[in-house]
C-alpha cells in the first residue's frame, strides 16, 4: 500500500520542476532517502515556493537527486490575498535575523528587503543561511510561497525603485502617529501591494524620517511600546493579516 506525506511538505525550486516531471534538491533528497527512507512508488507532497503544490510519486531514489512524476498540480497565487514586502534595517544579531525571516515566512510575507540606514550597526548578512531557514518555515507552516530575500541596500535606493500601492513606515513608540491598522482599508483589495519599513535598532534618524515624508511614505505606529525591530516587523506582518481579513 502507498504511503501519502500527508503531514510535512518538502520543496523543490521552480527550475527543477519540468512537468510531468521534477528533480528534488540534494538536501531534500537526503532527508527523503536517509531520514524518512521513502521508496520508490511511495507518494509525496512538493512545493514550489511560488503557489504550487505537487502531489509527487517517487520514481528514482539513486544518486543525489530524486527524480519524481507530478501526478497532480493544485496552484495558488494569491495565498493571503496581497503582496507584503518588509523593508527591515540590518539587525545586528544574526539569530534575530533567522527568527524574523520563520516567522515572516509562516505569515505570508512576499519579500524581506534588507537596508542599511545611518543607525545601522552591521552591513552584511548571510542570505543563503537565511534562505535555508525560510525553506524549512515554509514546509512547517504549509505556505505556499517562499518569502524573496534581497541583499541590504541603502535606504534612497530603496525608496527611489519601491512601487507598492501602500508605502508605510513604522515608528515609535510615543510619537503622534496613527496606528498602522488604520492606514490600510479593510478588508484590502484583492492583490494589494504593500511595503512597510521598519527601522534598525534605535529606529529612524530626524533625516531619515523626512526622508520617507519627501518620499511619499506614511508614518505609522505599532502601540506605545519599544519593540525590537524583529518583533516590529512580525507586528506589522500580523496586522496586516487582520486587515485583509476584513
Amino acid at each position: 500500500m502507498d504511503r501519502f506525506y500527508s503531514m510535512d511538505r518538502f520543496y523543490c525550486p521552480p527550475e527543477r520542476i519540468h512537468t510531468p516531471l521534477l528533480r528534488l534538491p540534494p538536501e531534500e533528497t537526503h532527508h527523503v532517502m536517509h531520514v524518512l527512507r521513502y521508496r520508490p512508488g511511495d507518494r509525496i507532497e512538493v512545493t514550489d515556493g511560488r503557489g504550487g503544490v505537487y502531489t509527487v510519486r517517487l520514481r528514482n531514489l539513486r544518486g543525489l537527486e530524486i527524480e519524481g512524476e507530478i501526478e497532480e498540480a493544485v496552484y495558488d497565487p494569491d495565498e493571503v490575498g496581497y503582496e507584503l514586502t518588509l523593508v527591515v534595517g540590518v539587525i545586528k544579531h544574526p539569530d534575530r535575523q533567522a527568527w524574523l525571516v520563520e516567522k515572516a515566512t509562516e505569515l505570508g510575507v512576499r519579500r524581506i528587503a534588507w537596508i542599511r540606514t545611518s543607525r545601522t550597526e552591521r552591513d552584511q548578512i548571510r542570505l543563503d543561511r537565511l534562505q535555508r531557514i525560510a525553506i524549512a518555515a515554509l514546509k512547517q507552516s504549509g505556505r505556499r510561497w517562499l518569502p524573496e530575500l534581497l541583499p541590504p541596500r541603502a535606504l534612497t535606493d530603496w525608496l527611489q525603485q519601491d512601487k507598492a500601492r501602500w508605502r508605510l513606515a513604522a515608528h515609535g513608540p510615543g510619537a503622534p502617529y496613527p496606528p498602522i491598522s488604520s492606514l490600510l482599508p479593510r478588508p484590502l483589495p484583492k492583490g494589494a501591494t504593500i511595503s512597510v519599513l521598519i527601522g534598525p535598532e534605535g529606529g529612524f534618524a530626524d533625516q531619515e524620517l523626512e526622508l520617507l515624508r519627501a518620499h511619499g511614505l506614511a508614518l505609522c505606529s505599532l502601540g506605545p511600546y519599544r519593540l525590537r525591530t524583529e518583533t516590529a516587523a512580525v507586528a506589522a506582518a500580523a496586522a496586516l493579516l487582520w486587515a485583509a481579513a476584513g
